[in-house]
């Protein structure tokens, strides 16, 4: 046996109706209790793992990851000792917190909530980070074709892209301005700056989804993106 720092890894993520919450305590990979487990057999995600811990009134879960099997633990702790080994386990704290509205069927590692009001660029960014949150990030062709049916199926003529070039014309960046962005699918002529202020991007039906450069003041539809479980 040899012995795991304790470093806990907090990772606050919802399942698909938006009524659990999950923390990943990543220093208990590999640790299985041997005494204080509820075996329930296989289920299909920790998702799932998860909604029936919350509904038996559990504390944590522990979830093997290949053979997919639900763990039920009756407390949460980050003693090892005195314990066993088994690879390929995930141990999760089920939190007893509920978070409405996202919609975790459209993207294989996300969860997203359409905002109730038409909003402009930074009052959206503000309103998602409030909820743990960040504006709609597209970064790769699939995710690109998920977003465009997703915004056909809502009604949704244009959204809010969590992307900006505020700092430097013509230099995209992520929603906080660190990084470039890597995927981009900008409409043929744009951006083009025709504006004063149009540094924000947005995905826009008019164009056949394809992106925009906007008017950050400009109220448009937000859509607030989430991690699900296990996506960093």
């Amino acid at each position: 046996m040899f012995m795991l720092a304790h470093i806990f890894l907090a990772l606050q993520v919802l399942f698909a109706s938006g009524q659990v919450i999950l923390e990943r305590n990543s220093g208990l990979e590999n640790w299985f209790p041997n005494n204080v487990l509820t075996t329930l057999g296989v289920v299909k995600s920790a998702i799932e793992c998860g909604i029936l811990c919350k509904q038996a009134e559990c504390m944590s879960i522990v979830y093997e990851t290949i053979d997919r099997i639900c763990h039920l633990n009756d407390r949460v702790t980050n003693n090892v000792s005195d314990y066993s080994w088994k690879l390929n386990t995930r141990h999760y704290s089920v939190v007893s917190g509920i978070i409405n509205g996202y919609d975790c069927d459209i993207i294989d590692d996300s969860c997203l909530k359409v905002l109730s009001s038409k909003l402009s660029w930074t009052a959206g960014s503000a309103e998602c980070g409030s909820e743990g949150a960040q504006l709609l990030n597209i970064d790769s062709s699939n995710k690109q074709l998920a977003i465009q049916q997703f915004m056909a199926d809502k009604g949704l003529d244009h959204v809010w892209l969590g992307i900006n070039d505020i700092t430097q014309e013509g230099d995209w960046r992520t929603e906080d301005g660190t990084n470039p962005i890597a995927y981009q699918n900008f409409n043929a002529g744009q951006p083009d700056n025709y504006y004063p202020g149009q540094d924000c991007g947005l995905i826009t039906q008019n164009f056949g989804y394809l992106w925009d450069d906007g008017v950050c003041q400009q109220s448009v539809n937000v859509v607030c993106e989430r991690k699900k479980v296990g996506s960093l």
